[in-house]
């Protein structure tokens, strides 16, 4: 997860409520600062796209592809969540009730069972990962991504004082 000082976040924040559109102008700082972990969300899902796979098709899609299209970057201005992070929505879409997958999958190898039939109503198998598929594009990030976030907080936080002295 990529991290950035949350007191900036607060200090923002707490600014932009000061501001009579502050709603607007809410909006607009969060969709400015989301493209700040957008590299490193693409990243990620171009490492779990280029997993190696073993298997065959299965009904619902690529594994790899559904996990990839779950990863998404968010930011938020307030409270212990303040911040922007990258983060994969497990428990949407994901194919074959693999729920757990991404995390899984950002291990070296992971025990799954297979497809019940009356031949194998048991059968267990163990499944190569990606390991760092999520992990290495965060840690790689966290100094760039927290120095955009820091310019574009400061910059806020610059033209909010302006705008809250001068009305």
């Amino acid at each position: 997860m990529l991290r950035v000082d949350v007191s900036q976040f607060r200090r923002v924040s707490k600014m932009l409520r000061a501001v009579s559109n502050s709603k607007e102008l809410r909006k607009r700082l969060l969709l400015e600062l989301r493209p700040v972990a957008d590299d490193a969300a693409n990243r990620a899902r171009d490492n779990i796209r280029g997993m190696a796979s073993g298997g065959g098709r299965h009904p619902g899609g690529s594994l790899r592809g559904k996990v990839a299209k779950r990863v998404q970057t968010k930011a938020t201005l307030g409270g212990k969540r303040a911040g922007v992070r990258v983060m994969v929505a497990r428990r949407v879409g994901l194919p074959r009730g693999f729920f757990n997958a991404p995390a899984q999958l950002n291990r070296p190898s992971f025990r799954h069972p297979v497809f019940q039939t009356e031949r194998n109503p048991d059968t267990w198998v163990a499944q190569k990962g990606a390991p760092g598929w999520f992990d290495d594009p965060m840690r790689a990030a966290r100094g760039p991504a927290g120095k955009a976030a820091a310019q574009v907080l400061d910059r806020w936080a610059q033209d909010l004082a302006r705008e809250i002295d001068h009305g």
